[in-house]
C-alpha cells in the first residue's frame, strides 16, 4: 500500500531557517537530509506575525494555507492573496514578505530541488471512496488537512487525521470525511 505513514504527533518543531518562525518537516528526501540539501521537501509552518520567509535558493516552493489566514504574499514586489486550501508556486529564490490579514495561519510548503524534480500540489475533498494511484515515475504523497480519512491497500490499512502524511507507491482506497493534499512529485 504505502512507504510509510508520518504521524503530525511524532513530528518536532524547529525554527526557519531565518529563525522568524517554527515548522515541522513531514518528509524529505533523501529521507536524512540537512536544510538545504534535500531533492525535494514536505513541512507544515505555523506563522504568528508578518514577516520576511527564508530564502531558498535553487528550489521551487508551493505555499498552501491550510489554517487561518488569510494572508497576503508580497513576492519580489509583487502582492498576491493567497486564500485557504489554494496553492501557491513561487521561486525559492524570491525576496518574500507574508502579511497575516487576521491572528495567524497555519501552511504547507513543498520544496523541490530546481533541475530534480517538480510539484504539483491539489487539495481534494473525501466524501465516500475515491481511489489514488500514482503515475509511472511519480511520487504521490498525501496529507489529510481536515477531518479523518481511512487509507487502504493490499492487506493494511490506516486511519489518519489532520497532518498526518502517507507516501503512496501503488493504488490505494481513501474513504471518510475530510480534506486531503494530494502532491505529484515528477523526476
Amino acid at each position: 500500500m504505502t512507504n510509510g505513514i508520518v504521524r503530525w504527533a511524532d513530528t518536532v518543531a524547529s525554527p526557519w531557517k531565518n529563525g522568524g518562525g517554527v515548522t515541522r518537516q513531514l518528509l524529505s528526501e533523501p529521507s536524512a537530509a540537512a536544510t538545504g540539501e534535500f531533492d525535494w521537501r514536505i513541512s507544515v509552518a505555523d506563522i504568528e506575525a508578518s514577516g520576511e520567509f527564508s530564502r531558498f535558493d535553487g528550489v521551487q516552493r508551493v505555499f498552501t494555507v491550510v489554517e487561518g489566514g488569510p494572508l497576503d504574499l508580497v513576492v519580489d514586489g509583487d502582492t498576491r492573496a493567497v486564500p485557504l486550501r489554494m496553492p501557491f508556486a513561487f521561486s525559492g529564490a524570491a525576496s518574500v514578505t507574508c502579511v497575516l490579514r487576521d491572528g495567524h495561519a497555519r501552511a504547507l510548503n513543498v520544496m523541490t530541488r530546481e533541475g530534480r524534480c517538480r510539484a504539483q500540489v491539489s487539495v481534494v475533498s473525501i466524501h465516500g471512496v475515491q481511489e489514488l494511484e500514482p503515475r509511472a515515475g511519480h511520487e504521490v504523497v498525501l496529507v489529510v488537512l481536515a477531518g479523518e480519512v481511512t487509507v487502504s491497500g493490499g492487506e493494511h490499512e490506516a486511519r489518519l487525521t489532520a497532518y498526518d502524511l502517507v507516501r503512496v507507491d501503488a493504488m490505494i482506497a481513501l474513504s471518510g470525511d475530510g480534506e486531503c493534499a494530494v502532491i505529484d512529485i515528477a523526476r
